[in-house]
């Protein structure tokens, strides 16, 4: 293995979400950005590396939809562009009185 610079281009995400199989409208609420570091032990060739410190870096992105509720069957597709890995959570609120 070689290691490889990645590409600068930013994670992005197509959401589509269903509700009775009819599109709904996401509202985008917040959107955040984090990371971190770490110092790591080369399992790479000195040849390989681009400089001589190896760090480890975690860049996250967060964003939170708001939608309606409604009762019925409910669809998610997400499909990532530019990610190693993902996860997602889907939270529920009783509506205000």
């Amino acid at each position: 293995m070689v290691r490889i610079s990645p590409e600068k281009e930013e994670p992005s995400f197509e959401i589509n979400l269903k509700c009775n199989s009819n599109p709904v409208n996401l509202t985008l609420v917040e959107k955040t950005q984090g990371g971190s570091v770490s110092a790591q032990t080369s399992y790479y060739p000195v040849w390989a590396m681009e400089d001589d410190l190896i760090y480890d870096s975690v860049k996250q992105y967060t964003g939170t939809y708001e939608v309606p509720g409604a009762i019925g069957t409910w669809e998610l597709s997400i499909l990532p562009k530019n990610v190693n890995s993902f996860t997602y959570s889907v939270s529920f609120r009783e509506p205000e009185k």
